[in-house]
């Protein structure tokens, strides 16, 4: 579950669905943030969005794949990102070096990532 307030327009998350609340949502992107809901969308599909209670938010881990996809590469333990500010991230305890400071908080999921990258005016994940 994800507290609403980790959250800001642009971040990915799922959300639980089927008959018994058993299985995740394809990844989707916040477009509105209420007290007691989130509205989710994909591209595409902005003018018709789902309406999630704060209890069905799922986070989507940070993955090999969707680190590959965003131009990171593995190197000496440490997943690292070349640009303007060099990132370095390590999967076993979800720390996050950006330049020569360690974020102060686990990075483990795409939403938080996204957060870090936003406040370094960095480009957004890509999923």
């Amino acid at each position: 579950m994800i507290d609403p307030k980790e959250l800001s327009i642009g971040s990915y998350c799922c959300f639980l669905t089927g008959k018994d609340n058993d299985k995740l949502s394809m990844p989707m992107k916040v477009c509105c943030l209420y007290e007691n809901e989130v509205d989710l969308t994909f591209d595409g599909n902005e003018a018709d969005p789902w309406f999630c209670e704060p209890v069905e938010l799922m986070p989507i881990p940070i993955t090999p794949a969707i680190l590959e996809k965003n131009g990171w590469f593995f190197k000496n333990g440490y997943w690292t990102k070349k640009g303007p500010v060099r990132l370095s991230w390590h999967e076993k305890d979800a720390t996050l070096i950006a330049g020569y400071w360690t974020v102060p908080c686990a990075v483990e999921y795409v939403h938080q990532m996204q957060i870090v990258l936003r406040l370094l005016g960095l480009e957004d994940i890509e999923l």
